[in-house]
């Protein structure tokens, strides 16, 4: 398959990941009406760093500072949350056990979608190669063409 065919397929999948995403963000939006817009119900984020070689990698929540950072829950910002609960639900977060399934849905398909937007730009590039290297060898063929007619 050609790098413009592998090109047209993956915009083609990106588009209906990120139609898949819309109408899951929808969705949530429908059981959760008062889940926060800022981290769409999660409640943060998760950090990572390390990873060198001679560091382990190494994850750290950050609480979204517009819902969890102030006490209120992420699904129903008209509530507040425990720090007891909180602590659930960081903890269900950090260890993908998500039992609110329309938050693993948006993860998943988030996930892909940042995998497809990196594979289109390697494609990209790739193909951003290819036509410089077929221009250099056409520009070559000329110069060659040239000296020998010299």
């Amino acid at each position: 398959m050609d790098i413009a065919t592998k090109i047209a397929k993956n915009k083609a999948h990106t588009k209906t990941l990120e139609d898949r995403l819309k109408t899951l963000k929808a969705k949530l939006k429908a059981e959760h009406p008062n889940h926060c817009q800022h981290c769409l119900g999660v409640g943060g984020d998760v950090s990572h760093s390390g990873d060198g070689w001679n560091e382990p990698m190494c994850e750290e929540w950050d609480d979204c500072s517009a819902c969890l950072g102030q006490s209120i829950n992420p699904l129903d910002i008209t509530k507040t949350i425990s720090d007891e609960d909180a602590e659930a639900h960081i903890e269900m977060i950090m260890d993908e056990e998500m039992d609110i399934p329309i938050l693993s849905e948006i993860h998943k398909v988030e996930l892909e979608l940042g995998y497809a937007h990196d594979y289109l730009s390697e494609l990209e590039m790739e193909e951003a190669e290819r036509e410089w290297l077929e221009r250099e060898h056409e520009r070559a063929m000329r110069e060659t063409a040239e000296e020998e007619k010299s």
